[in-house]
C-alpha cells in the first residue's frame, strides 16, 4: 500500500516536472532580446533588469528629444516646462545661474532662482523676503514663468519679495540641502517649503530615479535617520558621467552596495538573478510579479506615518524648522495635493483618512503648517486646470494657489 502511494506521488511529480520543462521550452521560443533586461516575453520585460541600461549610457540623458510639444506654433522644450540645470556633486543637479530656456518660459538669475532679475544679498528697502523651496510644484513646472504662483504672489504684494528655489524632481532632502547652500547668500524673513506627499515621499528613500520609473540615472543624495538625527548619504560619484563610466558593462559592487543599503526601489528580484533557478523563464515571470507587487506597496505605503519615507521626511521638516528658527526667521510648511489627490480625496474614504493622518503627522510641531486640500476641494473643476505638460497645475490653478497662500500664510506673517 505504501509503495503504491509512493509510486503515484512519483508519477504526479514526474508529470508536473515534465509539464514545467515543456512549458519552459515553449516560453523560450517567444523570448525577444532587450537592451534593458534579460529579454521580453509578450512585451513584458523579464528580470534581471539592467540598473544602467546601455541606451542610457549612449544617451547620457542628453540625447533625449528636446522639443516635446507645440504651443502657439512654437516648439516648447523640456527645459521650458521644467528648468535649465547643471550637475552638482552634492545635490545631483541644480539650477543653472543666469540661464534661459529656448522660449523663455523658465529663466534664472544670478543665484539660480527662477527670476528674470538679479538679487542682492540685502533685502530691498521696505520689503520682507520669502524664500521658496520644494519640487516641481514649487518651481511651477508646466507653465510660463509669469503664470507661476510665486511670480503672481511676488507681483501682487508690494511689501513682499518672493524668491523661488523650487526645482523639478527634487526631494525634500535635496530642497533642504539647497537651502543650506543658499541661506548665507541672501537675507530673508520667511522660508516656505512646499510639500506634495504623493510626489515627494517616495523620493526620500530613492537614490536613482530610474528605479522608481523616471528616466534619470544620476545617483541622488538622501538622508537616513541615525541615533535620532539626520545623516546625509552622498552619492558615491562626484559627477553623473562617473555613474556610466564605472557601470558601463556591469553593475559595480560599489553601486550595488550603495543601492542595497539606501535605495528601497532596488529589488533583488528585479535586478539580480539567483544561481541556477534564475535562468528559468517561469521563475522570471514569478519574480516579475513579486517586484511589481513590492513596488506598488512601497509607493502606496509612503503616506503612512510609520513608513521610512514619512519618518525621514518629518525629520527633514523638523530639522529645517529648527535651523530657520535659529536664524530668527519663520518657517512655513505648505502641503499641496495633486490633481489625482483631489479626486481621491473626493471619492476614496480610505485615501482621505490616510491624507489627514499624514497631514497631522507632518504638521506636528510646525507653527505655520497649511494643508491646501480643503480649499482646493471646494473649487470648481475649471479652476484646477493642468499645465502644458499635462501633469502639473495650469495658470488658473497657479493663481488659485497664490490666493490661498496669501489667505492662509501671508496674512498670519508679521509685516
Amino acid at each position: 500500500m505504501k509503495n503504491e502511494i509512493l509510486k503515484k506521488v512519483a508519477l504526479v511529480l514526474s508529470s508536473l516536472l515534465l509539464t514545467l520543462i515543456i512549458l519552459e521550452i515553449i516560453l523560450r521560443a517567444f523570448i525577444h532580446p532587450s537592451e534593458i533586461s534579460y529579454g521580453t516575453l509578450f512585451e513584458r520585460e523579464l528580470p534581471p533588469h539592467k540598473v544602467i541600461p546601455t541606451r542610457s549610457i549612449n544617451n547620457s540623458e542628453r540625447g533625449l528629444k528636446n522639443n516635446i510639444l507645440i504651443v502657439e506654433n512654437r516648439n516648447i522644450s523640456r527645459s521650458d516646462l521644467t528648468s535649465v540645470t547643471k550637475r552638482d556633486p552634492l545635490l545631483g543637479y541644480t539650477a543653472k545661474e543666469n540661464a534661459k530656456s529656448p522660449n523663455g518660459w523658465w529663466q534664472s538669475n544670478n543665484i539660480g532662482a527662477r527670476a528674470s532679475y538679479d538679487i542682492a544679498k540685502e533685502k530691498p528697502w521696505g520689503k520682507k523676503r520669502m524664500l521658496v523651496f520644494g519640487d516641481s510644484f514649487a518651481n511651477g513646472s508646466g507653465v510660463p514663468q509669469e503664470d507661476t504662483w510665486t511670480y503672481i504672489l511676488n507681483s501682487e504684494i508690494n511689501e513682499l519679495e518672493v524668491i523661488n528655489f523650487g526645482l523639478d524632481g527634487y526631494s525634500m532632502g535635496q530642497s533642504y540641502l539647497r537651502y543650506l547652500k543658499i541661506k548665507n547668500s541672501v537675507d530673508y524673513d520667511f522660508l516656505l517649503l512646499m510639500f506634495v506627499p504623493s510626489d515627494d515621499l517616495w523620493r526620500e528613500i530613492n537614490t536613482i530615479r530610474a528605479l522608481a520609473g523616471w528616466n534619470s540615472y544620476t545617483v541622488m543624495p538622501r538622508f537616513i535617520i541615525k541615533q535620532g538625527k539626520l545623516e546625509l548619504i552622498k552619492s558615491p560619484y562626484e559627477s553623473g558621467s562617473m555613474v556610466y563610466k564605472k557601470n558601463r558593462d556591469n553593475l559595480s559592487e560599489e553601486l550595488r552596495s550603495h543601492l542595497l543599503s539606501y535605495d528601497r526601489f532596488y529589488f533583488k528580484s528585479k535586478y539580480e538573478s539567483p544561481w541556477i533557478i534564475g535562468n528559468s523563464i517561469l521563475y522570471k515571470l514569478i519574480a516579475r510579479e513579486y517586484y511589481i507587487f513590492k513596488f506598488n506597496r512601497l509607493k502606496n505605503w509612503g503616506m503612512n506615518p510609520s513608513s521610512e519615507s514619512s519618518r525621514v521626511t518629518k525629520k527633514i521638516f523638523d530639522t529645517m524648522n529648527n535651523d530657520v528658527k535659529k536664524d530668527e526667521k519663520k518657517f512655513v510648511l505648505v502641503i499641496l495635493p495633486t490633481h489625482d489627490d483631489i479626486s481621491k480625496l473626493r471619492f476614496d474614504s480610505s485615501f482621505r483618512e490616510k491624507w489627514y493622518k499624514q497631514v497631522s503627522f507632518h504638521c506636528s510641531g510646525i507653527e505655520i503648517c497649511i494643508d491646501l486640500s480643503e480649499d482646493m476641494l471646494q473649487q470648481p473643476q475649471n479652476l484646477l486646470d493642468k499645465g502644458y505638460d499635462g501633469t502639473h497645475y495650469g495658470p488658473k490653478a497657479n493663481r488659485l494657489i497664490s490666493e490661498l497662500i496669501r489667505k492662509h500664510v501671508i496674512n498670519v506673517l508679521e509685516f
